[in-house]
């Protein structure tokens, strides 16, 4: 059964906010809210069941409860982009990229080279005016967030950056 995590919830994910739109500060924020819902749990609400494989200042891996796949975000140095890799197994890190069998960059299916992304400059703009939920279970999460005069945007330059995110299995357990 998924589970509703929410930024209005008792005990919820709290982080830093910052109105640089290319800063570190956003990524941290989307680190704490994933790892709180999908990993550790918060206030009264259990972790959705996924694993934190690794870590590190410009990247998360994490790992579904069903071990089907795991999924890399980098933040993109000097942009406010995270670019999304998935992969059926986990051999280490490239800098801040994941490897392992099957590494996808998420480009689109209708021969777009862009890879996916996700836009977060308003993620952790300021306290008054972001806000984010996170529907999840051990083996799919669905993702959303915003903030700032405006809930969803992203650049024409990134068409494949996308905003919400659903990372996870499909109706036949494909990750």
């Amino acid at each position: 059964m998924a589970t509703v995590y929410h930024r209005d919830d008792s005990g919820a994910p709290t982080f830093a906010f910052s109105s640089s739109g290319t800063n570190i500060a956003h990524f941290a924020a989307l680190k704490t809210i994933l790892k709180a819902c999908l990993v550790s749990g918060y206030g009264s609400k259990a972790a959705a069941g996924w694993v934190l494989i690794a870590e590190g200042e410009r990247h998360l891996v994490l790992r579904n409860g069903s071990a089907s796949g795991y999924v890399c975000f980098t933040s993109v140095a000097g942009t406010s982009h995270v670019t999304i890799y998935l992969a059926s197994t986990f051999t280490g890190m490239a800098g801040d990229v994941m490897t392992g069998a099957g590494l996808k960059t998420g480009t689109g299916a209708n021969g777009s080279s862009f890879q996916h992304r996700l836009w977060i400059p308003v993620l952790a703009w300021a306290s008054a005016s972001t806000t984010w939920y996170v529907l999840a279970d051990e083996k799919t999460f669905y993702f959303q967030g915003g903030g700032g005069s405006f809930l969803f945007e992203f650049s024409t330059s990134d068409i494949g950056a996308m905003n919400p995110l659903y990372v996870g299995e499909d109706s036949q357990g494909n990750f």
